[in-house]
């Protein structure tokens, strides 16, 4: 089975602490349908473009997704799975930040639009290269969630989801996350306790490179 997979506003990227917060990195995807990803280098906050590899299908600008109450803003990346059968590698694209994620005291908060045309045998996710447990997206485990912690919300093929992520940094490495998916925010940024699924970890450290991938069939 081919998995098509669509994600739009990705990323958009917002850092902050105890007294001011500033979008860091976004890309809307402004390309014109069609246009190979690779080398593409749209948005602000980034250091270099778009980098695509282990490619088992395409990675290509797609058509724009929209979701209630998100306004439309340029187009989306799309990835597509060609193969058949199972395979260990995927679709995926690299993208170097303009500066460093992780300093302790720090809050990432990062929101995109998720669609999958098919859901096959497969597995999506984006998260910070060298960085392990920061996988946003939908696992083998068949739920969409936060690496192996599924929200209990299974995915339905055709359907937009608004995912919106928290990653508050402490001392020693250490990382609380927080993902809602589809949230109602009136007006302000949701608090802790009402996400849709959250884990703690160990060890993350300064990262600088965002890596989303589609893998499987």
């Amino acid at each position: 089975m081919k998995t098509k997979l669509f994600l739009s506003l990705v990323m958009v990227l917002c850092l902050s602490t105890a007294s001011s917060a500033d979008i860091i990195a976004y890309d809307n995807f402004e390309s014109s349908v069609g246009t190979d990803l690779d080398g593409l280098d749209g948005g602000i906050g980034w250091s270099g473009g778009w980098v695509v590899y282990e490619e088992t299908g395409t990675a290509e600008i797609g058509a724009p997704l929209s979701a209630p109450g998100v306004p439309t803003i340029g187009n989306s990346a799309y990835l597509q799975s060609t193969q058949t059968e199972w395979v260990s590698t995927g679709t995926r694209m690299l993208r170097a930040l303009g500066q460093d994620i992780g300093t302790p005291g720090t809050t990432l908060w990062g929101s995109c639009l998720l669609k999958s045309d098919v859901v096959g045998n497969s597995a999506f996710y984006s998260g910070f290269s060298g960085a392990s447990n920061s996988a946003i997206g939908r696992g083998w485990y068949g739920g969409m969630g936060l690496e192996n912690l599924s929200a209990g919300i299974t995915q339905t093929a055709g359907q937009t989801y608004r995912y919106l992520w928290r990653m508050d940094f402490h001392e020693g490495g250490a990382l609380d996350q927080y993902l809602w998916i589809d949230p109602v925010l009136n007006g302000g940024e949701p608090a802790i306790g009402t996400e849709s699924v959250s884990r703690s970890d160990g060890n993350f450290g300064l990262v600088n490179e965002i890596s989303i991938s589609l893998e499987g069939y």
